[in-house]
C-alpha cells in the first residue's frame, strides 16, 4: 500500500452536535471557514475564526484543535472537514488498471511533493519535507489495524554548529516514544539569526543550514524543517512546533499525528508551555548532576498530569558532558579533529571552505562578536583534519588556509588558531 498526497477539491466542514450527530455547516460559514484553513496552511499561521448563527449565537472555531466554542456560554463542539481534499490516498499495487503502481518509492515520492505544490499554490514555497514521514507511512503495511497513535518529535537550537549530541537526543526521544506511538520522523529547527548574533561566537545561518543538511543527508528519519530559520525574524521554539503541527494536519488530515518536544532538562520550563499547547515534551536529562527541587516537584507535577504527553529520559549513553557546539568550534580553531563531535557532512562541509572571522558590533553596540565566514575553496589541494592537525596537499600553507590582505574589521586564524 503506497500513499500519496492528491490534488483536491473544496472541503466541507461539520460541527458534532450532542448525541453523536455530525452536521454540515451552511454554505457561507464553511467557505470562509475553507478559506481561513487554506490561508492558515499557506500562510503558516494558526488563527481562530468567530462568526454569528442564525439564532444570533456568536461561535469562535479553533482550526488548529478543531473544536467550537459558544464565546457567551463557553461550551465547546468538536468540528471537522470531510471530504477532499486528502493528504494521501492508497493506491494497491497489485491493481493492472492503476499507473502509479508501477512507478518506484522514489518516484512515488517524487509525484507526492509535486501533488502537494499544486493543492496549496505553485507559488508556495515548501518548508518542511515530508519524504521520509512519507516513506515511513509507505512501510507500515498495518496503517490501518495500527492500535498506536502517531508522533514526530523536534528538536530547536542555535546548532552552531549542529554536533552529534542534538542527533543523539532525537533518537532517544525516539526510542523512547515508540513504546507508546509509531513515530513517523523527527525535524531539526534551527533559530533565526536575530537571536544567534546574539552570541559572541556565531556562524550565519546559511552556513548552519547546509551543515545540518548535510548531517542528516542519509539519517532514516530526521530531516531539517527550514521553516524558522528562513523566517522574516526570531521565532518561540512553541510557535516552530505549532507551525510542524499545522504542516502536518494539512497534509495528513486523516491520521492524528502529535508533535513532541525533546529538550535538555537545563530546558525544563519549556516542558509545560509545550503541553499547554497541545504538544508533547521529552525532557532528556544529560547531566548526572543532582535535581533542584522545583525541577523535581515539576516534573512530578507533570507526570501524573500529562501521563501520556510528556517523558522523562535519564542520561545514560548519551553523551559526554562537555560536547557543545562551542567546544566543535574551539576544535576547529584550534585545527583539531572534530569527527567524533559531528556527522561527517559536518567535517566534510568545513574541510571544503576557508573559513574567516569577522567583528560586529553587538546588539549593544559595545563587545564586539565574532561572525564566521566560510568561503569555497577554489584550488584543488585536498585539506582535512586528523589526529589533531590540519594537513594540506595544496600550495596554500600547512592548513589549509590562505593568507590575503587583512582587511579592516576582519582577522583571520594564524598557525596557532589565535589573532
Amino acid at each position: 500500500m503506497a500513499f500519496y498526497p492528491s490534488v483536491s477539491k473544496k472541503a466541507t466542514w461539520e460541527v458534532e452536535l450532542e448525541g453523536g450527530k455530525w452536521v454540515n455547516y451552511n454554505e457561507q460559514v464553511t467557505a470562509k471557514l475553507e478559506d481561513q484553513y487554506n490561508k492558515l496552511a499557506i500562510h503558516m499561521k494558526c488563527s481562530k475564526y468567530t462568526y454569528t448563527a442564525e439564532n444570533g449565537e456568536t461561535y469562535s472555531i479553533d482550526l488548529i484543535q478543531k473544536k467550537q466554542e459558544n464565546v457567551e456560554t463557553n461550551k465547546t463542539r468538536k468540528v471537522r472537514r470531510t471530504g477532499p481534499p486528502r493528504a494521501y490516498s492508497g493506491i494497491s499495487k497489485g491493481d493492472p488498471n492503476n499507473s502509479v503502481s508501477a512507478l518506484s518509492e522514489s518516484e512515488q515520492i517524487k509525484l507526492a511533493i509535486e501533488a502537494s505544490r499544486k493543492e496549496a499554490g505553485t507559488n508556495k514555497k515548501v518548508y518542511t519535507p515530508l519524504q521520509k514521514v512519507i516513506k515511513r507511512l509507505n512501510s507500515i503495511h498495518h496503517l490501518h489495524h495500527s492500535k498506536k497513535k502517531y508522533a514526530v518529535v523536534l528538536n530547536t537550537g542555535s546548532m552552531n554548529p549542529l554536533h552529534n549530541g542534538h542527533l543523539r537526543m532525537l533518537e532517544l526521544g525516539v526510542k523512547e516514544l515508540e513504546k507508546h506511538f509509531t513515530v513517523l520522523g523527527g525535524f531539526v529547527s534551527l533559530t533565526h539569526d536575530d537571536h544567534v548574533k546574539f552570541k559572541n561566537d556565531w556562524i550565519p545561518g546559511k552556513n548552519r543550514l547546509v551543515m545540518a543538511q548535510a548531517a542528516v543527508k542519509n539519517h532514516p528519519y530526521i530531516v531539517v524543517d527550514r521553516w524558522e530559520i528562513e523566517r522574516n525574524n526570531f521565532s518561540e521554539y512553541f510557535e516552530v512546533a505549532n507551525q510542524l503541527q499545522c504542516t502536518l494536519k494539512e497534509n495528513f488530515p486523516d491520521i492524528e499525528i502529535k508533535v513532541f518536544y525533546v529538550m535538555g532538562a537545563d530546558r525544563h520550563c519549556f516542558a509545560k508551555t509545550c503541553l499547554t499547547h497541545g504538544l508533547g515534551a521529552i525532557v532528556v536529562n544529560r547531566s548526572n548532576k543532582k535535581l533542584s527541587s522545583a525541577v523535581q516537584t515539576e516534573r512530578f507535577h507533570l507526570t501524573h498530569n500529562y501521563r501520556s504527553s510528556y517523558f522523562w529520559i535519564e542520561n545514560q549513553t548519551l553523551m559526554s558532558s562537555d560536547l557543545s557546539s562551542t567546544t566543535v568550534r574551539n576544535r576547529i580553531r584550534d585545527h583539531e579533529s572534530i569527527d567524533d563531535l559531528v556527522p561527517s557532512g559536518v567535517v566534510e562541509y568545513v574541510n571544503n571552505h576557508n573559513i574567516t572571522f569577522e567583528q560586529e558590533p553587538n546588539a549593544f553596540g559595545t563587545v564586539c562578536n565574532c561572525k564566521w565566514v566560510f568561503t569555497k575553496k577554489s584550488y584543488g589541494g585536498n585539506s582535512y583534519m586528523k589526529s589533531g592537525n590540519m594537513y594540506s596537499n595544496s600550495s596554500h600553507g600547512k592548513y589549509g588556509y590562505s593568507k590575503p590582505k587583512p582587511k579592516k574589521n576582519v582577522y583571520f586564524l594564524n598557525s596557532f588558531g589565535q589573532n
